[in-house]
């Protein structure tokens, strides 16, 4: 990935994707028996993302 505008677009998406699955997280936990490994899955995925926007942040020149 080179240039601004590409990490920007990535950066983009990824925080979307981590705001679906932070809705998806609270929309199950309001359920009577919320499935606590989809809930886990979904979290390992928001921390895996999370790693990857600080790493990009960090590529973005200027």
């Amino acid at each position: 990935m080179g240039n601004n505008k590409q990490i920007r677009k990535r950066i983009a998406g990824l925080a979307a994707q981590i705001l679906i699955h932070q809705n998806k997280i609270k929309q199950e936990m309001r359920k009577a028996i919320p499935d606590v490994g989809l809930v886990a899955k979904w979290k390992k995925e928001i921390r895996a993302w999370q790693q990857e926007l600080a790493r990009l942040k960090k590529r973005l020149k200027g």
